[in-house]
C-alpha cells in the first residue's frame, strides 16, 4: 500500500510541531531544575544559621526532589524528542530521495509511525535516554544537592522527630520514581528498527 502523500504532508507539519513541543519541555525542565539548586542553595546561604537547620535540610531535600521530578519528566521529553525526529528523518529522507528507492522508503516511514507513534515505543534503550539527561546537566544538580542533603543528614539531630519526617518523606519519594519510572510503556525501547541509515541514532 502507497503512501497517501496528501495526508503524509499534514502528519509531517503535526510531526514537527511534536518535534519543538518536546524541545521546549526538555529546556523547561532543565531550567527550572538549574533554578530551584540555585534557590535552595542561596536560601541555605543566607539562612544565617549553621546548617542544618530543620528549615534549611527541608529545603535541600525539598529541592533534591523536585530535581529527581523534573529529571523523569526530562527523560520523557527525551524520549519523545527522539520518537517525532526518528518519524520526521524518515518522512524527510522519502520526500527528497524518495523516487531512488519509494517501496522501500515507504516501509521505513511505516515502520517509524508504527512503532515509535501507533505503539508508542522508544528508539533508544533506557539507560542512553538516562545518561544523555545526566550529560545534560542533572549529574551536577544531583552531585550538589545529594552533598548537601548528605551532609545536613549527617550533622542532623536524629532525636528530633522532624528529621526522621524529612528523611522518609525523600527515601519514599525516591522509591516511587525508580520503582514507576522503568516501566512506563513510552520508554519502552522498540525491537523493530527502522532500517535506513537517515534514521539511525
Amino acid at each position: 500500500m502507497t503512501v497517501d502523500n496528501g495526508w503524509l504532508d499534514t502528519y509531517y507539519g503535526e510531526v514537527g510541531r511534536e518535534i519543538g513541543l518536546a524541545s521546549s519541555q526538555l529546556h523547561d525542565t532543565t531550567n527550572w531544575s538549574v533554578g530551584i539548586t540555585v534557590g535552595a542553595l542561596t536560601g541555605i546561604a543566607l539562612s544565617g544559621a549553621p546548617y542544618p537547620t530543620r528549615m534549611t535540610l527541608a529545603v535541600a531535600v525539598v529541592a533534591l526532589v523536585l530535581v529527581t521530578r523534573f529529571f523523569v519528566r526530562s527523560c520523557l521529553a527525551y524520549a519523545n524528542l527522539s520518537k517525532w525526529s526518528k518519524i520526521h528523518r524518515a518522512i524527510t529522507a522519502y520526500r527528497f530521495d524518495g523516487a531512488e528507492d519509494k517501496a522501500r522508503m515507504e516501509d521505513v516511514i511505516r515502520n517509524a509511525v508504527r512503532e515509535y507513534h501507533v505503539k508508542w515505543g522508544s528508539p533508544l534503550p533506557l539507560r542512553r535516554i538516562i545518561c544523555a539527561n545526566l550529560k545534560l546537566a542533572y549529574l551536577y544538580l544531583f552531585v550538589i544537592l545529594g552533598a548537601i542533603s548528605a551532609v545536613g543528614f549527617a550533622r542532623a539531630q536524629w532525636h528530633d522527630p522532624w528529621t526522621w519526617a524529612v528523611a522518609v518523606g525523600l527515601a519514599a519519594s525516591i522509591i516511587y520514581e525508580c520503582a514507576i519510572f522503568p516501566f512506563r510503556t513510552y520508554l519502552k525501547h522498540s525491537k523493530v528498527a527502522v532500517r535506513d541509515s537517515s534514521t539511525e541514532e
